[in-house]
């Protein structure tokens, strides 16, 4: 009975180192695969998403920052850009172009793509879940997350940061077109401001923001000695949102309920 005893506990000692050693395998194997996943996922450097029917939009690696450089020139919102990196350090198995048909799929005639550090993405239909979607990478179909494709047609508002400001001075001084004076403000507040969304800008049809009131022009500016040269927003009310035009090509646009709190301290 001892003897039967003493091979139980044998055997569970051996279980359990072999146990043990499987863990530390795969401990090691998963440690390794996330020290080779963050090198490649850091030697991405510039990003390009094309999607049908808009601008491309390029977004590059500089100085330890991301930053937009088309269709606009803005800082890049890199929380919305990790994802993208891990995605372009993921190994994906798949089938042959020749295997599928591709009509179906929708790999025929791609609906987005994207080029992460130079290894190119090509989006299709979703799958019959619905849950993925059809993409053709490294030369195999293959799947990607639904998302992908969600965050990929949020365009530059996805990708873009939307502080509509950056290093305002002490003082800045609201002029409306309706007022001889200007008023000064809070470069806090303004500073603090988000953006809703990117608007190019001038629209095709401005009424698609509704009708302008007849108050709702103003200009902002960084001295009270109102000139252009000082001039730093132009600032426009709609029915339903209100747009800040910071530079040429593009606006933010912010609902009006946030903006009057601006407008009409």
């Amino acid at each position: 009975m001892n003897t039967h005893a003493a091979k139980r506990t044998r055997l569970t000692f051996i279980l359990v180192g072999v146990l043990a050693l499987l863990i530390g395998i795969i401990g090691w194997m998963e440690f390794g695969q996330q020290i080779k996943t963050t090198q490649n996922a850091n030697a991405i450097q510039h990003i390009v998403i094309n999607r049908t029917g808009h601008p491309a939009i390029e977004i590059v690696h500089e100085q330890s920052n991301w930053r937009m450089t088309k269709p606009y020139s803005l800082n890049a919102n890199a929380q919305r850009i990790e994802p993208l990196l891990a995605l372009g350090s993921a190994t994906f198995d798949g089938y042959n172009t020749s295997e599928v048909d591709m009509a179906a799929t929708g790999l025929a005639s791609p609906g987005a793509s994207m080029i992460l550090g130079g290894r190119e993405f090509l989006l299709g239909n979703t799958d019959a879940s619905g849950d993925r979607r059809y993409a053709l990478v490294d030369g195999k179909v293959s799947f990607v997350p639904e998302w992908v494709w969600s965050l990929l047609h949020g365009g530059t508002t996805a990708f873009a940061e939307l502080a509509v400001f950056n290093g305002l001075s002490e003082n800045v001084y609201l002029k409306s077109d309706n007022s001889p004076e200007s008023k000064p403000g809070s470069a806090e507040l303004w500073q603090a401001l988000q953006a809703d969304k990117i608007l190019p800008w001038p629209v095709e049809n401005a009424q698609v923001l509704g009708a302008q009131s007849t108050d709702g022009t103003h200009t902002l500016h960084s001295s009270s000695a109102i000139s252009d040269s000082n001039k730093l927003a132009d600032i426009i009310e709609y029915q339903d949102v209100t747009v800040i035009i910071t530079q040429p090509g593009f606006a933010f646009a912010i609902s009006n309920e946030r903006m009057h709190k601006l407008l009409y301290l």
